[in-house]
C-alpha cells in the first residue's frame, strides 16, 4: 500500500467518523469554502475563528498538517471526503475512480475547538 494510499484511508477513517455521529455545533463548526488557502489558514479566517480538522502529519513533520477536505469527484457524481496536506493551498486530493483526483474547487472541515494532536 503507497503513503498516498494510507493517508487517504486514514482521512476516510477520521472524516467517516466525524460526519456517522450528530456532533452539536460546539464540537464541529463546518464545512467552510478553502478559498484558494490551505485549510489551517481557511479555518482560521472565520469568525468566530475555527480550527482545521487535523489527523496527523505527513512523514510526522508538525508543519506538515494533513487536514480534512471534500469536493465533488472528476465527474461531478457527489462530494467525496479527502485530505490537504500543510502549506501547499488551493488543491484537495481524493480518491474517484481508482485514481487519487486533485481539484481546487474544495471545502475544509473546520471544528470550534483547537485540535489535539
Amino acid at each position: 500500500m503507497g503513503h498516498s494510499s494510507s493517508l487517504f484511508k486514514l482521512t476516510l477513517l477520521v472524516a467517516g467518523a466525524l460526519t456517522a455521529s450528530t456532533p452539536t455545533s460546539a464540537q464541529i463548526g463546518g464545512w467552510f469554502p478553502g478559498n484558494g488557502l490551505p485549510c489551517k489558514t481557511a479555518c482560521e479566517s472565520h469568525s468566530p475563528k475555527r480550527f482545521a480538522v487535523v489527523t496527523g502529519f505527513y512523514d510526522g513533520n508538525k508543519s506538515r498538517a494533513i487536514s480534512v477536505c471534500r469536493a465533488f469527484d472528476k465527474n461531478k457524481r457527489g462530494l467525496r471526503a479527502g485530505y490537504t496536506i500543510e502549506p501547499v493551498k488551493n488543491q484537495c486530493s481524493i480518491a474517484a475512480g481508482g485514481t487519487t483526483y486533485i481539484t481546487k474547487a474544495y471545502s475544509c472541515l473546520c471544528t470550534n475547538k483547537v485540535p489535539i494532536i
